[in-house]
């Protein structure tokens, strides 16, 4: 495991269970599999995807040094006032379910599944420590994108007045190019709000994104979601989190 964490964890590298299976081999000798390094992980508490999904880029010095000063300016902040943001993109191909249940003897058949080519849209949703921000969340289906001017117009208009009405008085985001900074520093201080960006490569700090994968999970598990009205259906799922939910996510992530 100390190789693991030196090689991996330390640095950064993106690598497979298999990727990693051949390098303990080549490196010490040990045959082991995939399977068996992801449940080797597990054993000693450690995230396999942590390691898979970690950029080697996030572990510069000027990204250290950015990271630092972030976590100073945190320990300051109040979770009760704070919202943080972000985009998810679903297809209507990840909807659906591969199993299900008929009277022995007939034929079990789902009229939609969901595998077939589907739109993909990009959901734009906030949360808060109470939960996700009812009636914020903005679904932009595909050939469009999320562009500066389209997030610029959901901050104005959706999270902006959410934020007032709820009394928070910061928001969290990462550092996508989308997130045109100085506009958006200026938009939310002209109500009142301050802006915190988190340092590049460091998607672990933002708790929206463990809310996004409960939400895939949660919608892939139920037989319902299909593309008819799949839109409709992430966006219920996703705003349904509840408080405790939205509070543990802030736990792992540092902020609460």
């Amino acid at each position: 495991m100390a190789f693991v964490r030196a090689k991996f964890i330390e640095s950064g590298c993106r690598k497979t269970s298999d990727q990693i299976a051949s390098l303990l081999q080549w490196h010490y000798g040990i045959e082991i599999s995939g399977g068996g390094v992801r449940a080797a992980f597990k054993r000693h508490g450690i995230s396999y995807k942590r390691i898979t999904r970690m950029d080697k880029r996030a572990f510069t010095e000027r990204v250290k040094l950015l990271t630092r000063m972030f976590l100073l300016r945190r320990v300051m902040l109040n979770a009760d006032e704070g919202v943080w943001a972000d985009e998810m993109i679903y297809s209507s191909e990840e909807v659906g379910s591969n199993y299900g249940w008929m009277t022995k003897g007939e034929r079990a058949c789902q009229i939609d599944d969901g595998r077939s080519s589907g739109p993909r849209v990009m959901f734009l949703a906030a949360m808060t420590k109470e939960g996700v921000m009812q009636g914020c969340t903005l679904p932009v289906p595909q050939p469009l994108t999320v562009t500066g001017h389209v997030f610029e117009q959901w901050c104005e208009f959706y999270v902006i007045p959410a934020m007032i009405a709820q009394g928070k008085t910061y928001i969290v985001l990462d550092n996508a190019r989308v997130h045109r900074k100085n506009v958006l520093r200026v938009m939310f201080a002209a109500a009142g709000l301050r802006v915190y960006f988190l340092p590049p490569y460091s998607p672990w700090f933002q708790p929206i994104e463990k809310i996004f994968l409960s939400t895939h999970m949660k919608c892939n598990r139920q037989v319902e979601h299909v593309r008819a009205n799949f839109v409709r259906r992430v966006i219920d799922v996703l705003e349904a989190h509840t408080p405790a939910e939205c509070a543990g996510c802030l736990r792992a992530t540092g902020w609460n």
